[in-house]
């Protein structure tokens, strides 16, 4: 697990509310709707789309699973002909499969959902369940939350978004993400009847998420449940064990779970919908398998061994020092930040940029750290927030200093056509010594929080960008890589060498960073 405030929020002790006093009694909630008979039968747009006043979003890549071959695919659905047929249903608010709104963006295709019209708007089923639970049923699922949507927390009330929920004579099985936060839920509640009729899984608690759900991004959402002995539960979001038992003594029999189940998000309805144009959110790629075993993805061992070089989460608030995170190299860079609590990422505090100085070098806000020159990796991430009217005559992002040259990226931002680029003085690292895309954008626009990770990997000769990423690896849709041909290794690492040169507004040369963090390759997701 990661280390620093987003460990630290993931395993706060969650306030226990009315909801889960319910709960904890054995009044479980019941289904929202009642589900009618799944037409078998193709669910197809034919009329023409409608123009989107929400901004396209990137659409995941359809990618594929290891499939025994004893499974049966039951879904395998990417909407991208808009349609899809039984055993899948969706209901709209409205009714079932009516009307389907499907999200474009070049030649993809994601199914669009408002929570605004209808708390139930986008619950997912599937029918005949109760003859796949008995040998285990695998699903997989992503879900999309833009910026303008409004979570429960963000209404400031306390609600629950059920991520499944399959209903029986027995019990009722629900793993639902707890949300009393704006921002996104955090943790997540799983519970079901057990074979002495209790409580089993989380019953009132909860499990961190591993990150937040955070909105405008791809999440993606594994689910494997099998009910006959031993029962086995297992839940992975963005590729993180959220929770695994493989004896879960969930209630028998699967006979008792019939007819159509949920097996995807709705809102419950304590906080009410949020208002018009900030409920809509979406969802992709679903694939449901029977029979064909636990299918959640395990990171691969060399993810896992991964060791944290540094991180820093300022959560230390006034009593923050620099050198206990940070080094201090060469006479100009050095420490130029103030700890605030005015709208961190996450937690309590972040680090703020000071006003500039009368010398644009020795007074600009960095952050510097020595890198390991025995690993043939580096990972490095932090989130970034820029004042609206920041500009810049000259901006670094980020300095890599090694003994055969530097690696700049941000030179050109003035200049760079909106991206981000990186140059060098060694024509052969790049085969050119002009500057190169990194397909990040332009960070003087990121006036929201914005997650900037890179990593380096001497061995394979790549540099790899993500941006906002869900999970860091080529599948990603904020992926961008660089083939490279490095002639040495980096010895430092320093981020932002922003050079503010003459700007007299404070207010408008202001920048934030949080969650900070350097890694000897990619962590454990």
């Amino acid at each position: 697990m990661l280390l620093g405030k987003k460990g630290k929020l993931l395993l706060t002790i969650k306030v226990i509310f009315l909801l889960d006093l319910f709960l904890l009694i054995g009044c479980l909630p019941k289904a929202v709707i009642n589900s009618p008979a799944v037409e078998a039968t193709p669910i197809v747009d034919s009329t023409p789309k409608a123009t989107s006043t929400i901004a396209l979003l990137p659409i995941v890549a359809q990618t594929t699973v290891p499939i025994e071959s004893s499974g049966v695919v039951l879904v395998n659905e990417n909407f991208n002909d808009r349609s899809y047929a039984a055993p899948l249903s969706y209901y709209t608010g409205t009714a079932y499969d009516y009307p389907i709104n499907y999200q474009q963006n070049e030649s993809d295709y994601s199914l669009q959902f408002d929570h605004s019209n209808s708390g139930s708007s986008g619950i997912g089923t599937i029918s005949n369940l109760e003859n796949y639970l008995e040998d285990g049923i695998y699903f997989r699922y992503w879900v999309n939350y833009p910026e303008s949507y409004y979570f429960p927390g963000d209404m400031g009330t306390f609600d629950n978004l059920k991520m499944l929920k399959i209903a029986g004579t027995s019990g009722d099985i629900e793993f639902i993400y707890k949300d009393s936060a704006g921002g996104g839920p955090k943790s997540l509640q799983l519970y079901w009847n057990n074979s002495i009729g209790d409580l089993g899984g989380t019953r009132t608690g909860t499990v961190p998420l591993g990150q937040t759900l955070t909105k405008g991004v791809w999440h993606k959402i594994e689910i494997y449940i099998k009910i006959a002995a031993p029962s086995v539960v297992h839940v992975q979001i963005d590729d993180y064990n959220v929770y695994q038992n493989t004896n879960a003594d969930i209630n028998l029999p699967a006979s008792g779970y019939t007819g159509t189940q949920q097996f995807m998000s709705v809102r419950a309805g304590n906080s009410g919908t949020p208002e018009a144009g900030h409920g809509i959110w979406y969802h992709d790629n679903v694939t449901i398998i029977s029979g064909g075993g636990d299918l959640c993805d395990e990171e691969p061992p060399a993810l896992k061994a991964a060791t944290l070089i540094t991180q820093d989460d300022f959560e230390n608030g006034a009593l923050w020092q620099y050198l206990e995170h940070w080094d201090i190299y060469d006479s100009y860079l050095f420490d130029e930040w103030d700890i605030v609590s005015d709208n961190p990422h996450s937690g309590q505090y972040c680090a703020q940029s000071k006003s500039p100085g009368p010398d644009v070098w020795t007074d600009d806000s960095v952050f510097t750290h020595s890198l390991p020159l025995d690993k043939n990796e580096i990972f490095i991430r932090f989130w970034f927030k820029a004042s609206p009217n920041l500009s810049a005559w000259w901006a670094q992002f980020m300095r890599f200093f090694g003994d055969g040259g530097d690696l700049e990226i941000g030179m050109g931002v003035d200049g760079g056509g909106g991206d981000i680029l990186i140059n060098t003085g060694e024509s052969t690292v790049f085969g050119t010594t002009q500057p190169i895309h990194t397909g990040w954008g332009d960070f003087l626009s990121s006036t929201s929080w914005t997650e900037y990770a890179v990593y380096i990997n001497y061995s394979e000769n790549e540099l790899y960008f993500w941006k906002n990423a869900a999970h860091y690896n080529l599948t990603d849709p904020s992926f961008h890589s660089i083939p490279v041909n490095w002639q040495h290794k980096y010895s430092r690492f320093i981020s932002p060498i922003y050079y503010k040169r003459e700007i007299t507004d404070g207010g408008s040369s202001l920048f934030w960073v949080d969650d900070f963090e350097i890694w000897d390759g990619i962590p454990a997701q």
